[in-house]
């Protein structure tokens, strides 16, 4: 990594590019301190853009023309498979890749929108912080997070 970019301040640097275009001088600044050609795909009407080597990514809405998503990953599959490193830097808004459900509703001062068991080992909770929402994966046996997605809500980008 180039520049002044450091793993603290990197996740409030995401935050403040949803909602914006690929051409924001933000994302280029991005692009440039990181030194690293991000991997993309194309997925329908979004594109993703990943940093594999500093485990988090963006996804942009082309028709909207504006980032939607960031991605914090930690301790999902793709992160144990060594194809994606793991996120070791600060998350925004004061969290930890160790915080549990209630660790992150105390921190955040309010309760899910929803909540949901995806399987016998996962549960997800997403918590509504206008103007984005909070996606977060749990481990269901032990509570402690697995992933931090920060959302766009769409509604305000004139989409879903």
């Amino acid at each position: 990594m180039n520049g002044d970019l450091t793993m603290e301040s990197i996740s409030d640097q995401l935050l403040r590019l949803l909602g914006k275009p690929e051409n924001a001088p933000e994302f280029q600044e991005l692009l440039e301190e990181i030194g690293d050609a991000p991997r993309t795909s194309d997925l329908g009407q979004d594109r993703e853009y990943g940093f594999d080597a500093y485990g988090f990514g963006l996804r942009y809405d082309t028709e909207q023309e504006a980032f939607w998503l960031v991605t914090f990953e930690f301790g999902v599959e793709i992160v144990k498979s060594a194809s994606v490193k793991p996120f070791v830097g600060a998350l925004p808004m004061g969290l930890t890749q160790v915080d549990s459900k209630r660790d992150i509703e105390s921190k955040l001062g309010v309760q899910p929108i929803r909540q949901q068991r995806i399987s016998k080992r996962f549960e997800r909770a997403i918590f509504n912080l206008p103007p984005h929402r909070l996606d977060c994966l749990f481990d269901s046996s032990t509570f402690s997070g697995l992933a931090v997605h920060l959302l766009s809500v769409r509604d305000s980008l004139g989409g879903e």
